[in-house]
């Protein structure tokens, strides 16, 4: 049996069951779209839990203040961590494969816009903390180098805590 009479024989078949070639070839569509639209949507769900783990900083290492103890007993406490710590774990001959390094000291407290008042987180940082945290502004601009150096009262709202502030404005 040569091709062209297999061709032949072929169209003859699907001419001859025309539903049963429709139904075939919309079940056949049917599993392509399926496919493509689980694997569409599998990507998509990787891409946005990627998204959020970037957001957190996948490499990131918080060191935190604490005590030190050996065989369960108590040996040094230290209250709190300075800029010089910081400092040497900036250090790429203390530390080569730290990457970047942002203090943060934070409290509670009370902020104030005329006569609106909002109780907020406030964190002081040094100009590293953006890369370091791998976080964006929406608005607006980090404070400056020189900000820092001169110790500027400046400051970086977060959205809830602007919107909060400035509904009005």
């Amino acid at each position: 049996m040569s091709w062209s009479e297999t061709f032949r024989t072929a169209i003859e078949a699907l001419l001859g069951r025309r539903m049963r070639s429709l139904l075939t070839m919309l079940g056949i569509l049917i599993g392509i779209a399926a496919v493509m639209l689980t694997v569409g949507l599998g990507e998509g769900a990787r891409h946005e839990i990627t998204s959020e783990i970037n957001k957190l900083g996948s490499n990131l290492l918080i060191v935190m203040p604490g005590s030190a103890s050996a065989s369960g007993q108590r040996t040094a406490g230290v209250q709190s961590l300075t800029l010089g710590d910081a400092d040497t774990i900036a250090d790429p001959l203390v530390a080569p494969d730290v990457a970047g390094v942002a203090p943060m000291m934070g409290t509670r407290v009370s902020v104030q816009h005329g006569t609106k008042d909002w109780a907020s987180q406030v964190t002081g940082t040094t100009i590293d903390w953006p890369a370091v945290r791998a976080r964006g502004l929406v608005d607006g601009r980090f404070f400056t180098e020189v900000e820092q150096a001169s110790a500027a009262q400046v400051v970086v709202l977060g959205p809830t805590t602007a919107g909060n502030l400035f509904a009005d404005s």
